[in-house]
């Protein structure tokens, strides 16, 4: 098993594993961190099962924004993970903010391992966390042994159409394969690909990454490099988003 670091690394885009300890100063200005809360508590809201609360665990869940989300909108119990302990201490503040400290537990931990310890939940997150878990086949397969038998998985990522390939994004297809490979389907999905506001919202975020190396490289000369080589990394990404893959936000069940 990789590191907890190289884990994290593998699952933003291949990150050089040195600027893990910048990562908060980068992502400042930023509360939700890749996935769409607005989106996941949509399909949460027309897919979970019918219960008086539902129980959620949000893994790799960055800075609470799903988790907080959840919690004050539909008064779920969430329980969230994740590795980086700046990202967890902003997800704990953000959750007084929005006096819902009662109803969300916030934890620093791999997911590797806490996936194996979670017990059973109506609702599962993993939100642009990348290949963390394996593949979808085993992703599914590890998540579905915390998941009640009419709960769901809520999965955000990007794969390709046909005509269209990237080597580390899935084509659908045999996305869909490995999912039903798991003993699961897909029930609905919210694609942002192709809408403007989305491309609008990559160009800010560009700006805000280059913004925070830039003061980086004042404060720490020695890495200059190091950032300048994250941002022209962050470039090569979004326009791979933009361009080449389809973002969704993804929701499983099983068959």
């Amino acid at each position: 098993m990789k590191s907890i670091e190289e884990s994290i690394a593998a699952s933003m885009d291949h990150l050089d594993p040195r600027l893990l300890p910048f990562l908060p100063y980068i992502l400042q200005d930023w509360w939700e961190i890749g996935a769409s809360p607005a989106a996941i508590l949509e399909l949460v809201r027309g897919h979970a099962p019918a219960r008086e609360q539902l129980h959620v665990l949000d893994l790799a869940c960055g800075k609470g924004a799903v988790s907080v989300r959840l919690a004050s909108k539909i008064g779920c119990r969430c329980r969230g993970v994740d590795a980086m302990e700046p990202f967890i201490a902003e997800a704990r503040r953000k959750a007084e903010e929005h006096h819902v400290s009662s109803l969300c537990v916030f934890e620093t931990g791999d997911i590797r391992e806490k996936v194996n310890e979670a017990g059973r939940y109506d609702v599962i997150v993993l939100a642009a966390a990348g290949p963390v878990l394996g593949s979808y086949f085993e992703t599914l397969s590890a998540l579905s042994r915390c998941l009640v038998a009419d709960g769901i998985i809520v999965i955000d990522d990007a794969y390709t159409e046909e005509g269209s390939t990237h080597p580390s994004v899935l084509p659908k297809d045999e996305l869909l394969g490995q999912v039903r490979q798991a003993g699961m389907t897909l029930l609905a999905e919210r694609v942002v690909s192709g809408l403007e506001e989305t491309a609008e919202a990559y160009d800010r975020e560009l700006a805000l990454i280059r913004l925070r190396c830039g003061e980086l490289a004042e404060k720490h000369p020695e890495n200059a490099a190091l950032f300048e080589q994250y941002v022209e990394r962050q470039v090569e990404e979004y326009d791979v988003l933009k361009h080449r893959v389809v973002c969704s936000t993804m929701l499983f069940g099983r068959s």
